[in-house]
């Protein structure tokens, strides 16, 4: 089904295409059979100097004004340029090409603003869609003036005009109607703008916040630019979309007037190359994004097919060329033999050409689409305007190359341009050390103390004898049951060391249990604090009271049912969330609540430290995510966008992002240090109640109501995979360490594990990281390599402990 949005977007893009079909089809056909050179046919393409200037004036698109205003003045213009075209006649050339030049001016601007408002309002879902309606629909309008024109060559000039003012006075009043008048732009409700959405694995980031920060000396223009230009990616695909059609677009301009040449009629090249080839080319540009959306083809692997098919298909002009004598007859039926093969050639080229553009310009949005959303009409324009330089430059010069040196060497010459070296999608290009990610010292931090620093050496420690996981080497399980929860087992956390066990109960309590030998103490109280030594060395140890050394704790405070926890990474403290919406911070050394935390207006269903301490983050009935800190009781950032309750969040391991699940079936990322969405990811079909990030940092899993579980890559937002097995509910994940198997729990009462390096060998063997979410997803049941039942036990937690043995805990079912 189409979506409203493609469908006005293929409109728009059908009304530009129109003054290029007249200018590409029909006037050189009309130029070259009434005697025009065709040195003279190429400079007259110098009017498309618009489109090779127009990324020169979008930043301005960007900066002023709205899409809307920009898409209405441009439509007016073209309106009241068809008005002056009723007026001149096609044989005086200067009032023509003033009026062509004006067109292509409006056009330009046009697009500018329709490329902005597609990135805009497109999901990641439709962007395969949106490319075949931006191909499509460019191409139906240049076949309107192209290829129908030409073919109905009794069409006068002023009816031709006449149709574009009717055309283009509609155009205004539907997009006065149809556009939105503000930029619709995610923010947080401290109205914080994004600066960037660039994601990067586990160096995520956005820009260089010093480098966006530069002196207020830097004018706007000169800032828009350098961020335009500051993505490597970028650089690498402007390369690439200069250069990846010029064979191609040579002969597609040069045959229709070789056949000329050759002595056919008009009227038949037209209706071969422009209306029949026009068709064909639009059954490729449906056929490239078919291939992309909906059977998953990789873009590169398409790319470079097609690359290498596109100099045999050309070679077929250089052997007729040969063997079509320069003076025939008809009376062997010599022309007519060779004028078909010509065609079928043609039509092949328009149809590769057709796919190719299609995948182009799909990936190029979706580059576009990681660009700050600041300069994203900038980011496409530049792109798409060295596109058309890269195309027109070459179709200016080669007619006075044919000149020169005759066809022969012409077609010869296209051949070689083809048959040029593929170089990976520079989109897919993985590095290690990537420049924008973001500095250690990004999101400020208390200074580490002796004791967290010795903390750190002993992770890294156990890291070194981890068993690697993998198909071949399945983790060993340890299950915590919870016999007669009768006051209703609802949160169920451990720490990261594995050696702490918090779960929270409907009767509002909170009780903390030790996994280890070692008993939870409480701390002495302050008389006898004051007796001890402070310079020792076992100062911390013997500020704990053995006295008071039990298996568990219990901490009371909330009034209503307790719905998560979450310990701090040096484990002295405790927050938890509850159905009195309020989050409380405990700490563990003494067992005492130390705030209360108040800002959320309903049940508080997640909280979660973030790895680096310090902070931590909740999610309510409320839609909204709140950013604390121990050491403020107000929220230093909300973050705001779901639709639906927020059930789950989880700190991304770098400490800057954060993602946040929702019963609106979405999953969104945050910027920490300025609350901004920079990914939304779709595909759920139900309430997300689970998230856990790869310890790289690269990939995000979630899971909920639907009992699937997602795999995403958040460098760009594509779905890798789900993982469907589980009958319910799944309420938790969790990556081994080494991050090779995902293990996921919930109310099957079994624990399934599944196979993430293969998803992800997939992945690099396809090349598929840059298409959008639901274009490939991998659904192969073999992800699946291990599943354990219980008798009759939930599964509420799952985690991973540093040396990859697996634990897991939940309430027993009572019959």
């Amino acid at each position: 089904m189409i979506s409203a949005n493609v469908a006005f977007l293929a409109f728009l893009y059908f009304l530009q295409g129109i003054p290029y079909g007249l200018q590409s089809r029909y006037l050189p056909l009309y130029f070259r059979s009434h005697g025009m050179s065709l040195s003279n046919i190429g400079f007259f393409k110098l009017l498309y100097i618009p489109w090779v200037t127009k990324a020169l004036w979008a930043p301005l698109v960007d900066h002023y004004g709205t899409k809307k205003i920009w898409l209405s003045y441009s439509m007016l213009g073209l309106f009241v340029i068809s008005l002056l075209g009723l007026l001149i006649s096609p044989e005086n050339l200067a009032q023509l090409a003033f009026v062509l030049l004006l067109y292509n001016i409006f056009t330009a601007t046009q697009d500018i603003a329709v490329d902005g408002l597609a990135i805009q309002i497109l999901a990641s879902s439709e962007l395969a869609s949106g490319n075949i309606a931006q191909v499509v629909g460019y191409k139906f309008g240049a076949l309107f003036s192209g290829g129908f024109m030409t073919w109905i060559q009794d069409l006068s000039w002023t009816t031709l005009f006449l149709g574009l003012v009717l055309v283009y006075l509609g155009a205004y009043f539907i997009v006065k109607s149809s556009v939105p008048d503000s930029e619709q732009r995610e923010t947080n409700v401290l109205g914080t703008k994004s600066d960037s959405d660039r994601v990067t694995g586990h160096e995520l980031s956005l820009d260089n916040v010093k480098e966006k920060l530069k002196s207020e000396d830097e004018h706007w223009i000169k800032k828009h630019i350098r961020l335009t230009l500051s993505s490597y990616t970028t650089r690498w695909t402007l390369i690439y979309v200069l250069i990846y059609k010029l064979g191609e677009q040579g002969a597609l301009t040069m045959l229709p007037l070789y056949l000329v040449d050759k002595g056919i009629l008009s009227a038949s090249i037209g209706f071969w190359t422009g209306l029949i080839g026009q068709g064909v080319s639009i059954l490729g540009s449906f056929l490239g994004g078919w291939l992309v959306s909906w059977f998953g083809f990789s873009p590169y692997k398409i790319l470079l097919g097609l690359t290498t098919l596109r100099p045999f298909i050309l070679l077929i002009f250089v052997l007729i060329n040969f063997l079509w004598p320069e003076v025939a007859t008809d009376t062997d039926g010599s022309s007519q033999f060779y004028y078909g093969w010509v065609v079928i050639g043609f039509l092949i080229l328009l149809l590769e050409s057709g796919i190719v553009t299609t995948t182009t310009f799909t990936l190029m949005m979706y580059c576009s689409q990681r660009s700050p959303s600041a300069i994203q009409a900038s980011h496409y324009t530049t792109m798409a305007t060295v596109e058309v330089l890269g195309k027109l430059s070459f179709s200016i010069v080669i007619g006075q190359f044919t000149e020169i040196f005759g066809y022969s060497l012409t077609f010869t010459l296209f051949v070689i341009l083809a048959k040029k070296k593929q170089r990976k999608d520079p989109m897919m290009k993985k590095s290690k050390n990537d420049p924008n990610a973001p500095p250690n010292n990004r999101i400020p931090l208390p200074e580490l103390k002796d004791h967290d620093k010795m903390e750190r050496i002993n992770s890294y420690r156990e890291a070194l004898r981890r068993v690697k996981m993998g198909p071949n080497s399945l983790p060993s399980i340890s299950f915590y049951t919870f016999h007669n929860a009768v006051q209703g087992l609802t949160s169920v956390e451990i720490s990261e060391d594995s050696s702490l066990l918090c779960t929270g109960f409907g009767d509002s309590n909170i009780k903390v249990w030790s996994l280890t030998p070692n008993k939870l103490r409480s701390m002495k109280q302050p008389d006898e604090l004051e007796l001890l030594d402070k310079e020792g060395d076992d100062v911390l140890e013997r500020m704990m009271d053995n006295r008071t050394a039990e298996d568990t704790k219990l901490l009371v405070g909330h009034s209503g049912a307790v719905y998560s926890g979450s310990f701090s990474p040096d484990r002295n403290y405790l927050t938890s969330c509850s159905e009195d919406g309020s989050v409380r911070l405990w700490s563990l050394q003494t067992w005492t609540n130390l705030v209360s935390y108040k800002g959320h207006n309903a049940p508080v269903w997640d909280v979660k430290f973030s790895p680096q301490g310090h902070y931590f983050v909740s999610g309510g009935q409320d839609r909204v995510a709140r950013l604390w800190t121990t050491d403020h009781y107000q929220p230093i950032r909300i973050f705001a966008g779901h639709f639906s309750d927020v059930d789950s969040v989880q700190f991304h391991p770098n400490g800057n992002y954060i993602a946040t699940g929702s019963s609106d079936r979405s999953v969104r990322i945050f910027d920490v240090l300025n609350g901004t969405c920079v990914r939304t990811l779709t595909g759920h079909k139900g309430a997300i109640y689970s998230l856990c990030f790869s310890p790289d940092g690269k990939y995000l899993a979630s899971s909920g109501l639907d009992g699937i579980i997602c795999l995403w890559d958040i460098s760009n937002g594509n779905m890798l995979a789900q993982m469907k097995d589980h009958m319910c509910t799944v309420y938790s994940l969790c990556f081994s360490r080494c991050g090779a198997v995902l293990a996921s729990g919930g109310l099957d009462n079994c624990i399934k594990l599944w196979d993430v390096t293969k998803v992800i060998k997939d992945m690099d063997k396809d090349m598929d990281s840059s298409i959008p979410s639901s274009l490939s997803v991998n659904e192969n049941p073999n992800l699946l390599i291990g599943s354990f039942a219980t008798k009759s036990t939930a599964v509420l937690n799952i985690h991973f402990t540093r040396k990859n043995l697996l634990l897991a805990a939940g309430p027993m079912k009572i019959s």
